[in-house]
């Protein structure tokens, strides 16, 4: 599973725009993470948002705000400038977090969330007269990580 946490500095002020298709929202900004090290310098990277989560991030989040962000990870090609490709960071925002510092250090508030579909609820048969209650057991397995290592 590719999930991502990163507490970073917003640099750039979040952009929204639409797509042409189905006019979903979009909001796209730079965050700012420090070094690992305090010789290193900070690193930077484009982090986007969908839908509503899209609209909240760019009336509620301006530069300067440091966030905890959540979400894939992903290196898209890049073309620069003289016909040459790269690959950079870029963060598929699912959730955001507010961070504020307080003397206990670092607070993440409340997070805003992109909307997940609700689990399907399945109510259970009661069991028949005069026969004993049957043991649940779960109705998959549980996911089998496919990481080759």
């Amino acid at each position: 599973m590719n999930t991502c946490l990163l507490v970073a500095e917003i640099i750039q002020e979040p952009q929204l725009r639409y797509t042409s298709e189905t006019n979903t929202a979009v909001a796209e900004m730079v965050v700012q993470v420090p070094g690992l090290r305090p010789e290193d310098p900070p690193g930077q990277l484009r982090a986007i948002a969908w839908g509503s989560l899209a609209e909240a991030v760019s009336s509620q989040f301006h530069p300067g705000e440091q966030v905890l962000l959540e979400g894939r990870l992903g290196m898209p090609l890049v073309e620069r400038p003289g016909g040459t490709r790269e690959k950079r960071a870029e963060l598929t925002i699912s959730r955001v977090h507010r961070v504020t510092v307080a003397d206990e250090g670092l607070v993440a508030a409340p997070s805003m969330a992109a909307p997940a579909p609700p689990p399907p609820t399945v109510a259970p048969k009661p069991p028949a007269l005069g026969q004993p209650p049957s043991i649940s057991r779960p109705a998959e397995p549980p996911p089998v990580d496919d990481i080759p290592f």
